[in-house]
């Protein structure tokens, strides 16, 4: 039975909590200016997050997953097609939420660390990278199923490689220029979900420095 969880934001500290442990506490999105002082006790509650340190045995999953071209041949045809047009590298730009937007460390301001998601034919890996030191791997997915929702949306499943029963289903949204992705965690259940926004960098999905 598919199982969902919640995931935690904690890119650059406390480097070895559970990929999957839920957040202590919900953390409200700093507001769009154009929202009144009297509403931010209505604000959204922020919703666990994609990105997140593994875990060391789900770290040595990553760095031992080898991805094959040949492998994602056998995906059903709909989906080897959505996973080539969104493969690459792309940086975790902001969060938004409505008509709020806000940086995936809870500023106001971009943070000057990034996050990189690199997707390839199998997996999805997240790359740190620090203003100040070396990239590095933070965790992965496997592909799971997926299907078509609309001509723009597509659901795609992921899977925790140290431990393939825990799911979680995405919903994902490129643009039509492919210069733009956004990922939906709990878009099946949530009629206004938090978005991910993510902006293409590279055609390069390999776990490797790339051009900035």
């Amino acid at each position: 039975m598919q199982k969902s969880f919640p995931l935690k934001l904690l890119v650059f500290c406390l480097p070895f909590l559970p990929l999957f442990q839920a957040r202590g506490q919900d953390q409200p999105p700093v507001p769009d200016s154009r929202q009144a002082k009297s509403d931010q006790s209505n604000e959204p509650k922020k919703p666990p997050e994609l990105i997140t340190n593994d875990t060391p045995s789900g770290l040595e999953s990553c760095n031992s997953f080898k991805q094959s071209t040949s492998a994602a041949d056998k995906q059903d045809p709909a989906l080897r097609a959505f996973l080539r047009s969104i493969a690459g590298r792309w940086n975790f730009a902001y969060v938004r939420r409505g008509d709020q937007r806000w940086w995936y460390n809870h500023s106001s301001s971009r943070p000057k660390n990034e996050v990189h998601y690199l997707f390839g034919p199998q997996a999805l890996f997240f790359e740190s990278r620090p203003e100040f030191a070396p990239p590095s791997i933070t965790g992965c997915y496997v592909y799971g199923s997926g299907h078509q929702v609309s001509a723009e949306l597509f659901d795609l499943e992921l899977r925790k490689p140290s431990d393939p029963a825990v799911t979680q289903i995405v919903r994902l949204k490129l643009s039509t220029d492919h210069k733009k992705l956004e990922i939906a965690l709990e878009a099946e259940t949530n009629p206004e979900p938090t978005i991910q926004v993510l902006e293409f960098r590279s055609a390069n999905w390999s776990p490797s420095p790339s051009p900035h």
